[in-house]
Formats: structure tokens, sequence, C-alpha cells
């Protein structure tokens, strides 16, 4: 089939506007530009170019522009790094008819840089000999930028991945391997099962399958997997052992759904696959439990009465000479409070003493407790603070056994100030957020002589500091709440009131608080649990320094 020329479509179209070759060259120019590509005509004979509208406005060219009526001006726009990569496809579609088709960066008239696919076909006479050369150059710039993009957020997604250690796998709807980590290049169960190449393709569905003889939980695996594909569960988990080099591994194996866009339907589930390595965790229980189980052994057979009441005051563990002096078992005392398990007077003393433990002190004093028959019993009771990270901190009471109503020498009450603490007459700061412990350091301070003043927050306490300006002396705890720290609060209060000393306190040890930051080596800090006299000793000494 003919077809025109360009050319000869506009010495058609110069005739009158009504024209067939008008029309059509008109709807064939804004088909173009519709589809933001130009069209240009180089006349192999004469050497004349003729470009489009459309092309002119992608590179940039109004109406005042020379026109682009040769093909090195046209060529002029290539960037020169791209012009013998141009040349070279144009040679080889005009020598050889290869398929002109190449993509290079053109400056537009403004000087700015852009993309642009290049693509021609060269009309050839009888003798096959090319006579003029016809094609649209269209702007790629955004498209050449959106794949950049996709190509760094696969990229940043395949590092994150390899940066996990698990083995991670992903099935597409079919249960093929069609993704892998580096860390699943590593892993050793399945090396001998999928071989070199690691899996890509096949089905690890029917791998798993095939894994049942020297792998029993493979078919469970199988199965689990395939309903988690299926939309039947959520997700699946699974724990099996494998001997690696002689020695026995524990792995878990879970599964997560993802929609697989590989399917034209969009529909189809396939299927993360994570293999983690949990032999040091499994260990890590074993031995917990066994340490348990010796420290449950090693309590029971001490004969002493020993508990422990968490921070709520409510009973969580008593060997069994506790349970035998009570005649009742933990189970039926467990979770109760200390108030319902004593006498109201006694209950009392003893949240009066356990004040003083939650302050740091270690106590000891006499208690009488009600067995389940209803006999009063004398008790010489031992406390202290205890503290675990991630579980918080509770007093432990230990009840040795008092036979009858036998006395039992008291030994002093060290929760007590010693009357050989110093004391003084200034006005002290306390900024503590628990109320308990706040109020035991008030009370302490108060039976020293000081003038105390108390606040349980940053804020609370810089109010308090804005009006008195009498106050000698901040005591705060380094961790507020809004994660506001006592360091800070007192370079504020610093600044309104210059001569203003500061103690801080902490459950963290001087060395550890310096080392994360929390406090400057020139500051003073009581770490908790703090004696009161080692309290009211620091609070003289820092007051007494110049």
């Amino acid at each position: 089939m003919a077809t025109t020329p360009i050319k000869e479509l506009l010495e058609s179209a110069s005739k009158p506007a009504e024209s067939p070759a008008r029309t059509l060259l008109e709807r064939y120019e804004r088909a173009a530009r519709c589809g933001g590509e130009g069209l240009w005509e180089w006349d192999l004979g004469t050497g004349a170019v003729w470009c489009s509208p459309g092309l002119e406005q992608l590179l940039g060219r109004g109406n005042g522009s020379t026109a682009l009526d040769s093909f090195t001006a046209l060529f002029e726009h290539v960037h020169p790094d791209h012009r013998n990569q141009v040349l070279h496809h144009i040679r080889r579609h005009l020598e050889q008819q290869h398929v002109l088709d190449v993509t290079c960066r053109m400056s537009t008239a403004g000087g700015e840089l852009r993309w642009f696919h290049l693509r021609g076909a060269a009309e050839r006479d009888r003798s096959g000999r090319p006579v003029r050369l016809s094609g649209s150059l269209r702007d790629i710039t955004d498209d050449k930028r959106n794949a950049e993009e996709v190509r760094h957020a696969e990229e940043l997604q395949r590092r994150a991945l390899d940066a996990l250690h698990a083995a991670v796998g992903v099935l597409n709807s079919r249960g093929e391997i069609v993704e892998i980590n580096r860390f699943w290049r590593d892993f050793p169960i399945d090396r001998a099962l999928i071989g070199a190449r690691y899996g890509f393709g096949e089905n690890y569905l029917a791998l798993c399958e095939k894994a049942a003889a020297r792998c029993p939980e493979g078919i469970g695996a199988a199965a689990g997997i395939r309903a988690v594909m299926e939309g039947k569960r959520s997700s699946f988990s699974l724990t099996y052992s494998v001997a690696v080099s002689g020695t026995v591994r524990y792995y878990e194996l879970r599964a997560q759904p993802f929609v697989d866009g590989q399917t034209a339907d969009k529909t189809g589930r396939g299927a993360f696959i994570i293999h983690m390595d949990v032999s040091a965790t499994r260990e890590a229980y074993a031995a917990l439990e066994t340490s348990r189980d010796f420290y449950e052994r090693l309590l029971n057979a001490i004969p002493v009465q020993i508990s422990y009441v968490d921070k709520h005051q409510r009973v969580q563990y008593m060997n069994q000479s506790y349970e035998r002096w009570l005649q009742l078992p933990l189970a039926a005392l467990q979770g109760r409070s200390v108030e319902d398990i004593t006498t109201p007077v006694h209950y009392s003393e003893m949240t009066r003493r356990i004040e003083s433990v939650l302050a740091g002190q270690p106590v000891e004093f006499e208690q009488r407790s009600r067995r389940a028959n209803g006999e009063l019993r004398e008790l010489a009771v031992a406390a202290a603070l205890y503290s675990e990270p991630g579980i918080g901190t509770a007093v432990r009471l230990y009840f040795p056994r008092a036979n009858g109503t036998q006395s039992v020498s008291k030994r002093g009450d060290s929760s007590t100030p010693s009357s050989a603490a110093p004391g003084g007459s200034e006005t002290v700061l306390v900024v503590e957020e628990d109320g308990d412990v706040r109020a035991t350091a008030a009370g302490a301070l108060r039976s020293f002589g000081y003038e105390v003043l108390e606040a349980s927050t940053a804020d609370e306490g810089m109010r308090t500091i804005e009006s008195n300006d009498d106050i000698d002396l901040l005591f705060s705890d380094i961790s507020l709440r809004g994660g506001v720290q006592g360091p800070a609060l007192a370079h504020r209060a610093q600044r309104i009131r210059p001569k203003l000393k500061a103690l801080f306190t902490s459950g963290f040890s001087e060395s550890t608080v310096v080392h994360r930051g929390l406090l400057e080596n020139r500051l003073k800090l009581i770490a908790k649990p703090y004696a009161l006299n080692d309290l009211a000793n620091r609070v003289r000494a820092v007051l007494d320094q110049e």
C-alpha cells in the first residue's frame, strides 16, 4: 500500500482550507499531539526537514525561533553524549533496515535537558534506496523519572529484606518462589532440597511435601501455607527441628498473605514465607524453667515463710512453709490484697513500713497475722525492695517462723532516721511523680528540720520555684513525666534563682546515668534505693557546698 509523504500532504494542504489533504494532516497532527508526540520528516534527496508544530512545542521553540528546516538544526538539540548513538541507529536503519527506535537526551530551546523516544521508518524506491525518513519524537522524561523511582523503591525493599536476620521468600498465587532475600540463600535447611537456584520458579508447597521424609512437619507446613493463600487463615506458624552439621536446630516458619499482582484479576493471594532460627530462644526458656524449678524447690526447702507482694499490695507468691503456716494454699490467696488477709490496724502499720521500703530502706518489725483457724500469731518480718527490668518494683516480705506467742526481740527500725543524721532549716523542693516515694522523702526531710515543698511534675515544680524565692535546694528525680529531665528543670530554675542548688535521684546507678547522657559529671546524684541517713548527709553536703 502506497504511503503519502508528509511533504506532499503539505503541498496539498496549501490549497483551499476544505481540501482533504489539509483535513488529513490536521487529524494526524492532533492525534500525535494527544499522544505527546511530535512528527518529523527528512527528505534525503534535498536534505530538507519538516517538523510539526507539536514537535517544535516539545523542544520549546516559539513563533520567533529559527525554523527546524534542516537535519543539522534538529540534530543540534541532541545531547553531545548521545549524538553518535543516534547517528549509529539512523545509519543502521537506512543501510541495513534495522528498526529505528532509540532513546536519547535532547535540550530544549530554554536549555532544559529532557529524555525523548525517537522512532522512524524510511520510504524506499523500487531499488530499495531510501528517499525519505519519517518518524515521531515523544517526551519520556516523566516516564524515566517514574521508572527510576520505582527501581529505587524496589532496591530499598530488597535491601530491607536482605537486612533481616531471617530467611524470607515470596510465593505467587500458584505457590511458586518469585523472590528471596540474602539470608534465604545462606539458609542451610532448604539448600539440599532446592539446589543452586534456591527454588526460584519452583512450587514451594510441593518442596515442603517432598521434604516430609526428613522433616515430618513438611506436610503440615504445606497445608498451613495453602490455607493462608486460600484465605482460610490470616496467618500460620510452625516450629520444627532439623539436624544441621550434627546439631539439632529449631526453626519457626511463619506465613503471611499478600495480594499477588501477577494475576490478571489482581485477586490472587500469594504468601510471605519466613524461617527464623529460634534455637537460642528455646535454650533460654529451657534454662529459665530449670532455674525457676531450682529456686522454687530451694524456697520451699527453707524453714522461713516467704511471700511476694507486688506494687499493688497483692499476694503473688508464697512458699510451702507459708502455706502450711496459714493452712491455706497459694491459690486461695493469690491476687488478693494484703488488706484482706490481715487486721485493719496491722495493715495500716504494714502500709507505713512498705512506704519506707519503697523509699529504699529495708526494715524489720514484728507483725501479728491471723491463721485460717482464726488464731493470731506473732511474726518477725523483714521487708526489702525488689526491682526487675520489664516487671517493675515490688516489696518482698520474709516471715521467719515464730512458734506460739514467742517474743521476737526488736533490732530497731532502720526506716527511722538516726538522731546523728545532719539536718537544717533551709527550704527544699521535692519533685517526684510517685506519691508514696515523694511523701516518704518529704517526711524524712521534715524530720531533719527542713521546710519542704512538694511537686509531682516538672511544670508544677517550675511554678513553685517562680512563686517562692526562698527555695534553697531542688531535690528531683532524673526522669519526669512528659520526657522532661530533672537537670533540664534545674537549668530553667537557676536562670531565675541563680543560687538554687540541686540534688537528683534515680533508680539507675550514677555511672549508668552519666553514660546515658542524663546527667553531667559535675551534678550530684543519690541512687535509689537510698537510706534516709544517706539522704540527710547528701542534702546537707550539697547545701554546704560553695
